[in-house]
């Protein structure tokens, strides 16, 4: 009968086993914490559009002369910002 883990080595193995499972899992765990980091801001650079109902119509116009304009729900009416 041939053995693949000798007793002794088994004996070591489980010693080792917790602490090896307590560092995986601390590592896990502080990987994990790294997703939920709040990301920087960068507040230097904004864009800030002002078009006019008219300048979207005149560009839709531009873009699909077929179709044109198109706005069956009126959301450019509202503000949404």
């Amino acid at each position: 009968r041939v053995t693949l883990f000798p007793i002794s080595s088994t004996k070591a193995a489980t010693k080792t086993t917790p602490t090896t499972m307590k560092t995986a899992i601390l590592a896990s765990v502080i990987a994990s914490a790294a997703a939920f980091a709040p990301a920087s801001v960068n507040q230097r650079s904004t864009t800030q559009l002002h078009e006019s109902k008219e300048d979207l119509a005149a560009l839709a116009k531009k873009l699909n002369p077929v179709l044109g304009y198109f706005d069956p729900l009126g959301l450019s009416d509202d503000e949404f910002w």
